[in-house]
């Protein structure tokens, strides 16, 4: 029952002009907005950053005007610094298909990808 409540919730507020944050319990949380362009994107995501050590963790789906993607994050925290990787699939009518690769060393993101390889 809940989870037809949280889809109907959305689908009126994916309709909605303005973006919007549902908050959910440890960090996590539901963030939909509506770009001028058209596109819609919805995140989803869960960071927890205690004194510098933590990590965070998220997932953002992008649609509409000739686009669709999704990209992830997930990092580690140590000592203030992100540790980790994500990556980004998608198409785009104006750059065509992107599949990247980022990884996160401290103060370093090595990109990676079809063509796209830069340190």
């Amino acid at each position: 029952m809940m989870n037809k409540f949280l889809i109907f919730i959305a689908i009126v507020a994916l309709n909605q002009a303005q973006p919007f944050h549902i908050p959910l319990p440890l960090g996590a949380g539901i963030d939909v907005d509506k770009k001028p362009d058209g596109q819609t994107q919805v995140s989803l995501g869960q960071n927890v950053n205690i004194l510098g050590w933590g990590g965070n963790r998220n997932l953002t789906f992008t649609s509409g005007n000739g686009t669709f993607s999704t990209q992830t994050d997930n990092n580690l925290l140590v000592n203030g610094t992100k540790i980790g990787g994500g990556s980004t699939i998608g198409a785009d009518k104006n750059k065509g298909v992107t599949l990247d690769n980022d990884v996160n060393l401290g103060n370093k993101t090595i990109q990676g990808g079809v063509g796209n390889i830069t340190t």
